[in-house]
């Protein structure tokens, strides 16, 4: 299936501006994740590179702190969510034992 220009330019939008998942956005879509991962690969490898050289401005800086903040408040989540998989995984295992 071919994909135009512009449809692809909002997928990756709602990865990049909603902080959605590659994986979330792709099965919203109706698309394979793989996909969708190389649009969005393809857009970043399409910035421009950082100058090394040139100190953080005021705003960039607070973009920074902010996206930091932001991801060890998703890691956070994302372990709290593993350790309850893993707990329903094992009450059910449990359940499954007892009931034979």
């Amino acid at each position: 299936m071919k994909f135009t220009d512009e449809y692809k330019k909002h997928a990756v939008e709602l990865v990049n501006n909603d902080g959605a998942t590659i994986a979330g956005v792709a099965e919203d879509l109706g698309i394979g994740s793989t996909t969708l991962g190389n649009w969005v690969k393809k857009w970043r490898q399409s910035l421009p590179e950082p100058d090394e050289d040139e100190p953080l401005n005021e705003s960039e800086r607070r973009e920074l702190i902010r996206l930091r903040a932001e991801a060890k408040d998703k890691d956070k989540r994302l372990s709290h969510q593993e350790m309850e998989l893993r707990f329903a995984k094992k009450v059910a295992a449990w359940l499954a034992k007892d009931e034979q």
